[in-house]
């Protein structure tokens, strides 16, 4: 949905239960024109999207985003002034069809969004 548009994937390191992952964003995409005109962010349902994609692209499944305990987003992606970012997932399978998952979005020393979540693999 948004992988290729919104945002590409670089420098993928996977293990059995982590992914580092660097993140381009397209800072021309559309979703910036109304998110928000002559100030654009990255939407923060977008952003977690891409954590979403990214891990079923990774760990080659079709996961929902089942709860969330925590979604924080500590600091706006600006397209213009950002051009990339690292992902980092962790999880723990909590049965054969569901990841406890945390992720971080940042870049330097600069903490963008901060996630806990369960996953469910769809059927």
């Amino acid at each position: 949905m948004l992988m290729n548009t919104f945002f590409t994937c670089h420098d993928a390191s996977l293990s059995a239960e982590a992914l580092n992952v660097r993140l381009e964003l397209n800072d021309s995409n559309q979703i910036y024109d109304g998110h928000f005109p002559n100030l654009p962010i990255a939407p923060g349902v977008c952003q977690v999207q891409m954590v979403k994609e990214v891990v079923n692209t990774y760990l080659k499944a079709d996961f929902l985003l089942k709860s969330a305990r925590d979604i924080k987003f500590l600091n706006f992606i600006e397209p213009n002034k950002l051009k990339s970012l690292q992902l980092d997932v962790k999880w723990t399978w909590k049965d054969e069809n569901t990841l406890a998952v945390t992720a971080l979005m940042h870049n330097d020393n600069v903490n963008y969004l901060k996630m806990r979540s369960v996953f469910e693999r769809q059927l």
